[in-house]
């Protein structure tokens, strides 16, 4: 009787502390942790309790593999120079030995409660999108300038599970989600527009990326498994529109960006129309939406002409810190106005406060779920950047620096890496070595975990970590699970842009879904 009371009782905790686990994901930072805590402390508990815990780990026995993951950062820890940063990303990594831990020694889900914590995860993150809209559309009243504010967590980890929750719901229409079946299929259809609307209007374009190739992916396994030709058909002209439609998109914004206006120096005209002459700077090929920033610049007439539209002197700094001089050349020009009086004369008095607060595009005067100045300013910082070689306050030119940095340690440090904890060091380093223009300030890490990976543990430690995910993969027929198939890919190309396995929220979300479509998956849908 005890033992059956033992049973019922971890079964209930396990459903309890995996939901809310999976609901505070899109939320907080510190109920992830601490549930974490909880979900292992019950699994161990309960298992030990319930006499299950060898027969657990004897069984399975790839868990023992995916664990290692925290030996290697141990081993590095050996190697540390820096015991105190050292610590702190062996503590990070323990997340891949407590949730594995926990998710596997917890009851084995049923079914019916499998489905429900998938189906929690997914209105946990669609009301966490609801309430970033409305922060974002009401932005002014939040007090938020920036639209990375609006989200209660990082916007990278977050378009990630927003994929994998759209990736749930079209799941759903193959296999039995007894929750999601009592929804008719149009209003799945809606649920599913609406994350991808806001996937979209979340503007990480890394997020954007992981989840158009695992789309693709998608597809692919929708068609393979179906066998009707006029269905098969009419989703691989959907993939071929929804593959093509990106690239025709940024491919547009390109040629718009490239497209200059005025080519030829010789037929510029060389004086304003009250008569001064311009300057021009025919070697500087800065640009603003096809226009060279450094043409038809008349400095006299824009001191003059802007004193007179606005309280904030020419000289001033405008409200993100730069000198309104220079907002206002590049604001004129991304109108494809001339830097003179006549061109200040045509701004508007919304125009006058766009430059006030520091926006220098009229682009970026848009609504806040607008994409394309997200797109336009990635553009623009890697011009500049190959311009000048100058990455600083650029978030795109910063990354390439990073990676620049990483490399060269990758090679000083080939096949056993720097180590755990030596990052700030061998990052100093590196950057004083290939002279970089970046302000120590801005000194970061490399944003791709895989050179993360190689940088800190080299080679052999990248080659085990990887052989110990797939290997664990394969061993359980992940290959099966399309829930798992997309997850696992999605999180490798996410990877290629980011550090994902060692950031707080984005390591917790993976080793959790990892370990839960692993070990308590139900059958039909590792079939």
């Amino acid at each position: 009787m005890r033992q059956f009371d033992n049973k019922k009782l971890s079964e209930i905790l396990t459903i309890v502390l995996f939901s809310i686990f999976v609901l505070s994901l899109p939320y907080s930072k510190s109920f992830v942790s601490i549930f974490a805590g909880l979900i292992f402390i019950n699994g161990v508990f309960f298992s030990i309790m319930n006499k299950e815990i060898k027969t657990k780990l004897k069984e399975n026995n790839s868990f023992w593999f995916l664990i290692s993951v925290l030996g290697v950062y141990l081993v590095g820890l050996l190697f540390s120079k820096d015991l105190k940063l050292g610590l702190n990303e062996v503590n990070k990594a323990l997340m891949w030995l407590v949730l594995p831990s926990g998710v596997l020694l917890s009851p084995r889900l049923s079914k019916k409660y499998f489905w429900l914590i998938l189906t929690l995860f997914i209105f946990g993150v669609t009301v966490s999108t609801f309430i970033s809209s409305s922060r974002m559309l009401f932005s002014n009243s939040f007090g938020i300038d920036n639209f990375r504010e609006v989200n209660f967590i990082s916007h990278i980890p977050f378009s990630l599970q927003i994929a994998f929750s759209i990736f749930i719901l079209i799941n759903s229409f193959f296999t039995e989600n007894w929750l999601l079946k009592f929804l008719k299929p149009h209003y799945r259809i809606i649920w599913i527009l609406w994350l991808l609307f806001f996937i979209i209007i979340l503007k990480s374009i890394l997020g954007l990326i992981a989840f158009y190739f695992t789309a693709i992916l998608l597809f692919y396994l929708i068609v393979n498994r179906n066998h009707n030709p006029r269905i098969k058909k009419g989703i691989i002209i959907g993939t071929l529109f929804f593959s093509l439609l990106p690239v025709i998109y940024l491919g547009n914004v390109i040629y718009k960006f490239y497209d200059i206006k005025d080519t030829n120096p010789e037929k510029a005209d060389k004086q304003t129309v009250l008569g001064n002459d311009y300057e021009f700077d025919f070697n500087n090929k800065f640009k603003e939406n096809g226009y060279y920033v450094n043409w038809y610049i008349c400095t006299i007439e824009l001191e003059q002409a802007w004193n007179q539209r606005s309280n904030v002197d020419f000289n001033e700094k405008d409200g993100k810190g730069f000198p309104i001089s220079g907002t206002l050349i590049r604001y004129l020009t991304s109108k494809g106005l001339r830097k003179d009086a006549e061109g200040v004369k045509s701004l508007n008095d919304r125009d006058i406060k766009n430059i006030e607060s520091g926006i220098a595009n009229y682009i970026f005067d848009t609504s806040v779920y607008a994409f394309y100045p997200r797109i336009y300013e990635t553009i623009w910082e890697f011009d500049k950047y190959m311009l000048t070689g100058n990455p600083n306050d650029q978030s795109f030119s910063q990354r390439i620096e990073f990676t620049k940095a990483s490399i060269i340690i990758i090679k000083d440090n080939f096949w056993f890496g720097i180590g755990t904890g030596n990052y700030l060091i061998a990052y100093r380093d590196a950057y004083k070595k290939m002279n970089t223009q970046l302000d120590v300030e801005n000194y970061g890490l490399v944003h791709n975990q895989y050179l993360s990976y190689l940088s800190k543990f080299g080679l052999i430690g990248f080659l085990y970590i990887m052989f110990v995910l797939f290997f664990v993969f394969i061993k359980n027929k992940g290959y099966r699970n399309d829930l798992l198939i997309l997850l696992f890919v999605n999180l490798l190309i996410a990877n290629l842009g980011d550090s994902i396995w060692e950031t707080h929220i984005g390591l917790y979300y993976f080793v959790f879904f990892f370990s839960l479509l692993i070990w308590h998956s139900p059958q039909e849908l590792s079939q």
